[in-house]
């Protein structure tokens, strides 16, 4: 039988920690809206803060089909939820079926880097937490990423399956939220909007470019894209080190075998490496 706490109690107590904090809960339990507040109490209490969103479909923080990271640094800082992102891990996807490795290993790999600048960093994440497939996800998440708190938002002990798990895990302590009906759910509709949304405003300022095929690397190889690729492909856009540098849509190839690229990115020279993703965008940010 769960044992529930006071929302606002969590959120004091929470707000005072270290480490990592991991959000547990079905679409539309009110994880989002306890990061807002959660991040306003730190930040009030000059406590700097990250948040790392992995909804890669209803993202909050970057493009959808990204896990992405902000550091909040003061008040002025958490004004800009939402509104900017400091690193990206380009996913490919707006749905976590089917891409379980770059799930966990983004997750894990913005977790660590924002660790190193923030006393607190929270981990917002998908409504995929039951079934097979959604518990071996966040199972391997949390076994790997090892936060300090799990916070868990349910109505009636439907996250039960991770008590049973983590428990007797002596280095994580769980924290229960009864939500209760408290939160309206998005229809399937209004979660497309969101997406094309986002996806319109990261793009609408884009141009294209063109970029030499021999100054890139790939995955998968060029050499097996070249005749599978289709026009308005979401590409993740790399550095040399293969860290996320941002979004791009693809458009085709030249006839000197350079890629052109629909995206935002004002500096086409730092473009070293592409990740080819699992969805066809417009411009406008309309899913095909």
């Amino acid at each position: 039988m769960a044992s529930y706490i006071d929302y606002q109690e969590a959120l004091d107590a929470l707000s005072k920690k270290k480490g990592m904090i991991f959000l547990l809960g079905h679409s539309d339990s009110g994880k989002t809206t306890f990061c807002r507040k959660l991040i306003n109490l730190a930040v009030n209490q000059g406590k700097p803060i990250a948040l790392v969103d992995s909804d890669v479909g209803q993202t909050t923080i970057g493009p959808p089909a990204c896990i992405g990271s902000q550091i909040f640094m003061d008040p002025q800082d958490a004004g800009r939820f939402g509104q900017d992102f400091c690193k990206l891990y380009f996913v490919g996807s707006t749905s976590p079926r089917g891409n379980l490795l770059p799930m966990v290993s983004g997750t894990y790999a913005l977790a660590k880097k924002s660790l190193q600048d923030a006393d607190l960093v929270i981990m917002d994440t998908t409504g995929l937490v039951l079934g097979d497939y959604g518990l071996a996800l966040k199972y391997h998440k949390i076994n790997l990423i090892r936060p300090r708190h799990l916070v868990f938002f349910e109505k009636s002990g439907e996250l039960d399956p991770y008590r049973e798990i983590f428990f007797q895990h002596k280095d994580i302590s769980i924290w229960s939220l009864n939500m209760g009906n408290t939160c309206p759910k998005k229809t399937f509709a209004q979660r497309a909007k969101h997406r094309e949304q986002r996806f319109f405003r990261y793009f609408q300022q884009g141009t294209q470019i063109a970029v030499s095929a021999q100054d890139l690397g790939s995955f998968p190889p060029l050499s097996q894209m070249r005749k599978r690729a289709k026009k308005w492909t979401l590409l993740g856009l790399g550095d040399q080190q293969g860290h996320t540098l941002g979004l791009g849509i693809f458009l085709g190839f030249t006839k000197k075998r350079a890629i052109r690229i629909h995206t935002p990115l004002p500096n086409a020279e730092k473009i070293k490496f592409i990740i080819w993703g699992n969805l066809q965008i417009t411009s406008r940010g309309k899913q095909l």
